[in-house]
């Protein structure tokens, strides 16, 4: 990029694309002028490609050499925008190969006060509103001392229903994460990592190479089967979940081949917000534990 000068007023930068041209961006008299130079011994044509480098230099560069006025640069106070935080390794390659994923994410992660006190300010006037109706309802045709029983009924099936979907949620967190097979392993492995914390989506992406290359691939299992026999989860702190998942993994290089069999065991400890989402902080893999258990009773079974 060449730049001639500094004002706010007047910029100008160039880019060269492979196809040939060179797109020249002005700012001139408070608005953009973008102009195209052919190459020498580039055919002409109406139409001008670019790759996906191109365009987001050709975007950044739009936004450097568009006219901006002193005020715009200078807000202070409420009015001054925050930097948005950069991108991650996984929101840029989602972004790239899976936009509809990505987009699902942001709008899952996008938090607004305002409406969410609004919301809750409403949730709460009207579950008062509904308490008092039936407490009035309950003194008048079956006394105060059979209400009690009924609170007790109704808040019981709540935390079974909560751990239920922890639960839930740890398995499907495991499905996805050890799903290698050759046509499913990106976008398995994408959404095993959008569940993750920040730190653990980091340190997974660099121990696993993510993504594999092709040739890594290639040497995938074509059949996988992961089977889930029991979940259990227990509570270790505030909003804090530690989930055990167990079962086995049966894999398939080609459909003639006979099918493999291990144990599995993946603990998981799931940090649970204000909102009720859930993340993983925390994996570790218990599978060699449990192989080790497995063959142990066998052992013993053929020495007897």
């Amino acid at each position: 990029m060449s730049e001639r000068n500094s004002t706010l007023t007047d910029k100008e930068a160039a880019l060269e694309t492979q196809s040939g041209f060179m797109v020249v961006l002005k700012a001139a008299d408070g608005r953009l002028v973008l102009s195209l130079r052919r190459k020498v011994g580039t055919p002409p044509t109406s139409q001008v490609y670019f790759t996906s480098d191109e365009v987001r230099q050709l975007t950044a560069l739009m936004a450097e050499v568009l006219p901006q006025s002193v005020s715009e640069r200078h807000l202070v106070g409420a009015n001054r925008e925050e930097a948005s935080a950069p991108a991650s390794d996984l929101e840029i390659f989602m972004s790239q190969e899976y936009p509809t994923l990505a987009r699902r994410k942001k709008s899952k992660n996008t938090f607004d006060p305002p409406a969410f006190l609004n919301t809750r300010v409403m949730l709460a006037a009207a579950a008062m509103l509904f308490i008092g109706v039936v407490w009035l309802a309950l003194g008048l045709f079956a006394g105060k001392k059979e209400s009690a029983p009924e609170q007790t009924a109704i808040s019981a099936p709540q935390t079974g229903n909560v751990a239920l979907n922890i639960e839930q949620e740890a398995e499907r967190f495991v499905k996805c994460l050890l799903d290698f097979k050759q046509d499913t392993y990106r976008s398995s492995q994408i959404k095993a990592m959008s569940m993750m914390s920040a730190e653990l989506q980091k340190k997974y992406w660099q121990e696993t190479g993510f993504p594999l290359s092709q040739e890594q691939q290639r040497r995938l299992p074509k059949e996988q089967e992961i089977r889930i026999e029991s979940s259990l989860a227990r509570k270790s702190g505030p909003g804090l979940h530690v989930v055990d998942v167990r079962g086995g993994i049966v894999t398939r290089e080609t459909t003639a081949d006979a099918s493999k069999s291990m144990p599995m065991h993946i603990q998981l400890t799931m940090l649970e917000d204000q909102s009720g989402r859930l993340t993983v902080i925390e994996q570790k893999d218990l599978s060699a534990q449990a192989s080790a258990e497995a063959t142990s009773p066998a052992e013993a079974g053929e020495e007897q």
